[in-house]
């Protein structure tokens, strides 16, 4: 029997909102420009400083990729991939699929009572209980997600 590999990207909108602050910002520091008020010296830059990560900020938080990669499962958002976890399925006990409420939001948290939730846009997880806690993974491929984890921990996927 031939495995099947995993490989999913789902894509988010928060990054549109993070380059919507960035013109926001620009227009600010435009508008402070020519002001000859003593403090808009000290607020450009800043302003520049704060867009630039904004900017950082919305290439990293454009999709989130969920992959087989040999013994583990790896999560990780990008294209640039400053936040990633990867989890073997050594360590997954079960496999659930479960929906995250509003008051957890989106991103990469821990919420209480939840465990760790890596999610970039919906309410669709999957809920891997680890042998060291919970994490939840934002996907809105959660039948596919769930079936490549039946087959990699077989029994123990069943939820």
């Amino acid at each position: 029997m031939t495995r099947q590999t995993y490989d999913h990207v789902q894509r988010g909108w928060l990054h549109w909102l993070l380059l919507l602050l960035v013109i926001v910002q620009i227009t600010g520091v435009v508008m402070l420009w020519d002001n000859p008020n003593d403090g808009a010296s000290v607020t450009r830059p800043m302003l520049m400083a704060f867009s630039g990560v904004l900017i950082v900020l919305s290439l990293c938080f454009q999709q989130l990729r969920v992959r087989d990669v040999g013994d583990r499962l790896e999560v990780r958002f990008g294209p640039v991939p400053l936040l990633r976890r990867s989890v073997r399925y050594a360590d997954i006990t079960r496999a659930t699929p479960s929906r995250s409420s509003l008051l957890d939001g989106w991103l990469v948290h821990w919420a209480p009572g939840g465990g760790w939730i890596w999610n970039i846009w919906g309410r669709d997880v999957v809920e891997l209980t680890l042998t060291d806690g919970r994490l939840r993974v934002g996907t809105n491929d959660q039948d596919g997600l769930l079936e490549h984890l039946q087959q990699r921990i077989g029994s123990r996927a069943a939820g």
